[in-house]
């Protein structure tokens, strides 16, 4: 018996006399006598951006790690499973979850509505912080395998232990190179991190040994168990039975389709499986369902909000049919889709039987009942409400996806039988009780598996050599005693209450103490003086952030105004009118990282912006920021920026004495002297840096701005900028040219040759000739000195005055008599001069053609070049006329000439191929001539551009995907520098380095490697794998892209220069080679159809023609 009493999305009562209470009356009234209700189902453990994909198949095949199946290492095979699933795809992850009554989910990704997905921040209102999870914690995803050393890529540091719960994939596998994953992140010792800690929650751990489990233990780290995916995989799983014994919380979670379970509930069913026939039964029922519900959200650190039923939390509920069950829990466990009743996420209902969702208020809105039922039951699911499509939209765009729901096993179901070819088979036998491959006289855990294994060195593990294998001996630790006292899961911290009660569950607390009464304890409470409930940010200052007042990790909202942007990363300092007297400008500034695809889509504000940030603190290697961010607020804009602080380059450099203070404050060096270029890289930097050094203290970086012209050693220049601490060092950032200001100097004459006319006075030359200083002339103005090589000739006044707050004036020249010869013109400010020549024009001097460019050139029949025709000296008075004529007739249509504009050095003409063939071009006046070769092809000249795509094929798509290039150019094009993208949300989810040499209107076919009828039998240009491949379209856009540079350098701001947008719209505005979001090219082909270019565009081609471009051109 007993009931739940819940109101606006919170339990407000649990137990038999919820009906007495006052908030019941009205209330609706929902009366299941053969259910059992359960808290909403936890999946600890997913990977939702893969769920659109069906089990792979590798056979009997079992590995030792898991980069032998991710990258075919080691001598076996890869294991190739696409990612990247759409909105739409994750959604109908997201529904297949909650139709086995699950609300909550750690699933590296995420949709809105649905689940709550708890390592992002689209939990639906959960009020917890994202759990931090990381697939390689080591930076290994190279492959990286070690054993005996932790010299891996990039170990994660101790920041990651400022989340409520860090969640890494630690020991996928059963060799020693697995266990030493868990080793260098459990000990700081040999490069390693010790990262077990109350907030972790370690995934997989299969490869562990006993002292492993018991270092989890006593550290309150958690483990988060995948069975199926285990033992489908590496045909063995994590040593369970032994980390319970030793007071380890386990939690469960399904991995992912590819080798795991679909939803929790037949994660749940492999588990029992095992129990019962693998694990001597070990675990009660309600010990597994402890694991999907408390277990999981204790692991997961939202005990305090969901995972339990209990007054206060969030009523994440699901209904199950326990008419037929032996107990409460086994009602759970054994349920399927067609037995879960009602699922509801903060009360709203999400799934359930079409009469109790109905029942409910929010029901009877966006919710629709299941075409056809769920295996004959009549269900309905709430889609339309909480994501804004039907069920049928969804259907639609999951086709060729994996099932919503399966009426009895699912097809292709990973196994739960262990199993290791040539070890052990997993069958039991009279003389291996166990089927662990050890004979029932030589097993020393004769009734529970524990096959030997690598990690072991071969052997059954026996730690304390006791006799009992570590899996079933009460202490594996011990051989003297069969009784230990192991740590209490349910008790992290040991203060004597349980966590889901307990008010700092990581701290021991034994008072409680809760100075602002908002239910954190201060022990834990990053506000303890300022009430936040659950967990809601601090209200504070950018001085409470920086001085300690407010501890690292906490959850906080500051405001300021924005000093300085590298989008979408800005600084934020306090406003000059909000200074503290105490502390002025000191530790008035912090940076706010986001990360650079701005996946929440914030506002990116700009300078000048008072604004209201709210995010989580964190010492990133040494400076601290606002990360996590999960809003920012504009509350005004044009506010003015505090004055820069004058520092001196000893003050603020690394380790200066007021470097910390000034850390992302605006500051001002004046007259430092450059001492150094392109500094070497620090940690995390590469080469080159593009910083250069004030006084040999202060490197200037070019985070926000590239200084342009570069300074040069023993340049005396004041820079502003941000102070930043990056690469374990203090750098000055400058946001742009007017943040440097030049010590006051003479600069080069900006035109170093120019021209006068013979008899003329006191006139500009042509160009004219500019004077120009490094800085502003002061008030007063500033004076240079002029001399003439040749007074006689040319004459120029003994000075010029630059006007105060100017940096230039243009000097008049006297032309007296001409020449050929230029005359050598010399500005002196104080010790430096600078020279220019001038050229006096006699009055008879004709101009001389001098070039014509593009001196060679090729074109198209039918269409214009345009030539640009250049003179020794400007044209004379009423400008210059030139002849123009060709040596091959009908070859070009061309002017007889052009007129070049009086003071004017250049004129264009216009030419328009008629014929293929050469013409040699001149221009001529009555001085001289030139000429420019141009050449007539009869081909398309487009450049590089995409011509055909398919993506689609009937069957699978893997390995049968290929895409269709035409160089129109003249040239060979050599195919490095060259490089495909492809995705939804950006071209990063797929790239392709091309390689090898296109000839001019060669057409080039990249994709398969496999061809056959069903791809149309293309002929590779080169033969190659998208992976992951193409993505077949839908209501959002997807597109293919080429681009001028290597694969590695593609990021999504990458401009291509061609691209084919397909589908729906681009909502996610991939690019086009205009640098802007491009216009759909072409709709969504269907299976077996391509989309290819035409004349008049891009189109659906229902027979594909791989290897022949000229349907894209009129030939």
């Amino acid at each position: 018996g007993g009931g739940v009493l819940f109101a606006n999305g919170r339990i407000l009562c649990v137990g038999c006399d919820c009906a007495d209470r006052p908030e019941a009356v009205g209330a609706t009234v929902l009366s299941c006598p053969k259910s059992v209700v359960s808290p909403g189902l936890i999946n600890a453990h997913d990977h939702i951006t893969y769920t659109q994909n069906s089990p792979s198949d590798w056979g009997d095949e079992r590995f030792d790690h898991r980069h032998d199946w991710r990258l075919g290492i080691r001598g076996h095979k890869k294991i190739k499973v696409s990612g990247g699933a759409k909105v739409m795809q994750i959604t109908w992850g997201e529904m297949r979850q909650v139709l086995a009554g699950t609300t909550s989910l750690a699933g590296s990704g995420s949709a809105p509505g649905f689940l709550r997905n708890l390592d992002k921040t689209a939990n639906e209102g959960l009020e917890q912080p994202a759990v931090y999870y990381n697939t390689f914690p080591l930076g290994d995803n190279d492959g990286t395998l070690l054993v005996g050393s932790c010299a891996y890529p990039a170990i994660d540091g101790k920041w990651v232990l400022e989340n409520d719960c860090y969640l890494p994939h630690v020991s996928e596998g059963v060799d020693k190179e697995a266990r030493n994953e868990f080793v260098c992140l459990s000990k700081d010792a040999n490069g390693g991190v010790d990262l077990t800690e109350p907030g972790s929650a370690f995934v997989h751990c299969i490869g562990l040994r006993a002292q492993d489990g018991a270092e989890l233990a006593a550290n309150g780290t958690a483990v988060v168990w995948s069975p199926r995916s285990n033992v489908a995989l590496y045909g063995n799983t994590a040593q369970v039975t032994l980390y319970h014994r030793q007071g380890v919380l386990v939690a469960l979670g399904t991995d992912w389709t590819a080798s795991g379970s679909v939803n929790i509930l037949r994660e749940l069913q492999c588990a029992s499986f095992l129990n019962e026939y693998y694990l001597n039964q070990f675990f009660s029922d309600k010990d597994f369902w402890e694991m999907a519900t408390t277990n999981a959200a204790s692991a997961l650190a939202v005990d305090d909000a969901t995972g339990l039923l209990r007054e206060g939390l969030f009523a994440d509920i699901a209904l199950f049919d326990a008419s037929l069950a032996e107990n409460p829990y086994r009602a759970v466990i054994d349920a399927s889709p067609t037995t879960t009743l009602l699922v509801l996420r903060g009360g709203l209902p999400l799934y359930g039987e079409t009469v109790l969702v109905q029942a409910l208020p929010q029901g009877k809105d966006g919710c629709e009942a299941i075409p056809g039922g769920v295996c004959g039951q009549i269900r309905s699911i709430c889609a339309v409400r909480e994501t804004g499509y039907t069920l049928a939209d969804l259907s639609g765009a999951n086709e060729s996806a994996y099932g919503l729901f399966f009426c009895g096993d699912p097809p292709g179901e990973p196994t739960c039988v262990p199993m290791r070819p040539g070890e052990f088979d997993g069958e039991s036998q009279p003389s291996d009780l166990d089927g662990d491959g050890v004979v029932n006289d030589e097993d020393n855990c004769v009734y529970l598996f524990n096959p030997p294994r690598l990690v072991d060195d071969g052997k059954q593990a026996d730690q304390d050599g006791d006799g009992l294998g570590d899996p079933c001996d009460p202490c594996p630790l011990d051989a003297q005693t069969n009784t230990c006292k192991a740590p209490d899961p349910l008790d992290k911290d040991g203060d004597g209450f349980l966590n889901y009660e307990d008010n700092c569950s990581k701290d021991p607390n034994p008072g409680q103490e809760d100075e602002d009464l908002d239910g954190t304890g201060d022990a834990c409470d990053f506000c303890p003086q300022t009430p936040n409930p659950g967990n809601s940010p601090c209200e504070c200052t950018i001085y409470d952030l920086k001085t300690g007042l407010i501890k690292l990790g906490a959850p906080v909202a500051v405001e300021g105004v924005v000093t300085a942007v590298a989008a979408p990363r800005f600084f934020v300092q306090v406003p000059s009118d909000q200074l503290d007297e105490a502390l002025g400008y000191q530790f008035g500034g912090i940076y706010v990282y986001l990360p650079s695809n701005n996946p929440d889509m914030l506002v990116i504000p700009e300078t000048g912006d008072r604004v209201r940030v709210t995010g989580v603190t964190q010492d990133w290697w040494g400076q601290m920021q606002l990360t996590y961010v999960e809003a920012v607020d504009v509350l005004d804009t044009g506010v003015p920026l505090p004055e820069p602080i004058v520092v001196t380059p000893q003050e603020v450099c690394t380790n200066g004495e007021l470097s910390a203070a000034y850390e992302a404050v605006l500051v001002r060096v004046v007259g430092a002297e450059v001492t150094a270029l392109q500094l070497a890289a620090g940690p995390g930097d590469k080469e080159p840096t593009n910083e250069f050094q004030l006084a040999g203290l202060l490197p200037v970086d070019d985070f926000f701005h590239l200084v342009a012209p570069f300074p040069e050693l023993g340049d005396v220049i004041s820079v502003t900028g941000v102070l930043r601490f990056a690469n374990n060092a203090m750098k000055l950032n400058p946001r742009g040219p007017e943040d440097i200001i030049p010590a006051l100097a003479l600069a080069e004459f900006e035109s170093p040759l120019v021209f006068v006319d013979e008899g003329t006075a006191d006139v500009q030359a042509i160009p004219p000739l500019v004077v120009r200083l490094t800085a502003p002339a002061p008030a007063e103005g500033i004076a240079v000195a002029l001399q003439s090589s040749a007074p006689e000739q040319l004459l120029a006044p003994a000075s010029i005055l630059v006007p105060g707050g100017q940096t230039e004036a243009a000097v008049p020249l006297s032309g007296l008599v001409g020449g050929i010869e230029p005359v050598i013109v010399t500005a002196t400010l104080e010790d430096k001069s600078v020279e220019a020549q001038v050229v006096v024009i006699a009055a008879d001097r004709i101009p001389l053609p001098t070039a014509l460019s593009p001196a060679e050139v090729q074109v198209a029949v039918d269409s214009i070049q345009e030539l640009t025709v250049s003179l020794d000296i400007p044209a004379r008075p009423g400008g210059t006329l030139v002849l123009i004529d060709a040596d091959t007739e009908g070859v070009l249509a061309l002017p007889e000439s052009v007129l070049v504009e009086e003071g004017a050095f250049t004129a264009q003409f216009a030419v328009t191929a008629v014929a293929a063939g050469k013409a040699l071009v001149t221009a001529a006046t009555e001085a001289g001539e030139t000429s420019a070769l141009v050449e007539v092809v009869d081909l398309p000249l487009v450049g590089m551009i995409l011509t055909e795509v398919l993506y689609d094929v009937p069957g699978t798509d893997d390995g049968y995907e290929w895409v269709e290039i035409y160089n129109g150019t003249m040239k060979t094009v050599e195919l490095a520098g060259y490089s495909l993208g492809s995705g939804g949300t950006s071209y990063t989810a797929s790239v392709l380095q091309l390689e090898g040499a296109l000839a001019p209107g060669q057409c080039f076919v990249v994709g398969g490697p496999l061809s056959d009828a069903a791809n149309y039998s293309p002929v590779f240009g080169q033969a190659a794998d998208f992976e992951p491949d193409i993505q077949n379209s839908g209501s959002t856009a997807d597109g293919v892209a080429l681009f001028a540079i290597p694969a590695a350098g593609i990021t999504p701001s990458t401009v291509p220069i061609d691209a084919v947008i397909f589908g729906g719209t681009n909502s996610s505005g991939l690019l086009d080679e205009t640098g802007a979001a491009g216009a759909v090219d072409a709709p969504d082909a269907s299976s077996g159809n391509s989309i290819h270019r035409t004349v008049d565009g891009w189109s659906v081609q229902p027979a594909p023609t791989p290897g022949d471009c000229s349907h894209a051109f009129l030939l």
